[in-house]
């Protein structure tokens, strides 16, 4: 049997690879700064995604799937400062664009919250910092599209 420990670094490695494979832009904090739930999380970030894909896209956005944004994220601290960490993969013309952006679109989604986004210059680094607090047991916290 392999111990807990071991399967838990070996989960978050998993999801360090998947950062990795994103080929990511950006690395992007979604705060709530009030009371929600990890579905209501979900929820919201999915309804980021398709702002800014349309925003980026137009109107056809959906039918374009493969230029769609990408990203791999991790929801933290459901029982106190619910909050989520991502890396976002997008067209390199897009990446201002959405930096530019993401901070207004969620602002007009959740008053309350607050974003902090930066351009990733150590993929592996935020793959790491993202999975920290992840376990096998609470998988249900990685997000992805």
């Amino acid at each position: 049997m392999i111990p807990l420990a071991v399967k838990t670094l070996e989960y978050r490695s998993s999801i360090t690879e998947l950062v990795e494979q994103l080929n990511p832009a950006l690395a992007i904090t979604l705060a709530f700064n009030r009371d929600t739930t990890p579905d209501c999380a979900a929820r919201d970030l999915r309804h980021l995604h398709a702002r800014l894909d349309r925003m980026t896209l137009g109107p056809g956005w959906a039918k374009r799937v493969d230029h769609r944004t990408k990203y791999v994220a991790v929801i933290e601290h459901v029982d106190t400062n619910l909050h989520i960490h991502l890396a976002l993969s997008c067209a390199p013309q897009f990446v201002e664009q959405i930096a530019s952006a993401v901070a207004g679109i969620w602002k007009d989604m959740i008053p309350a919250g607050s974003v902090v986004v930066k351009a990733i210059t150590d993929a592996p680094g935020w793959g790491r910092y993202i999975s920290k607090a992840i376990t096998p047991h609470t998988s249900a916290l990685l997000l992805l599209p």
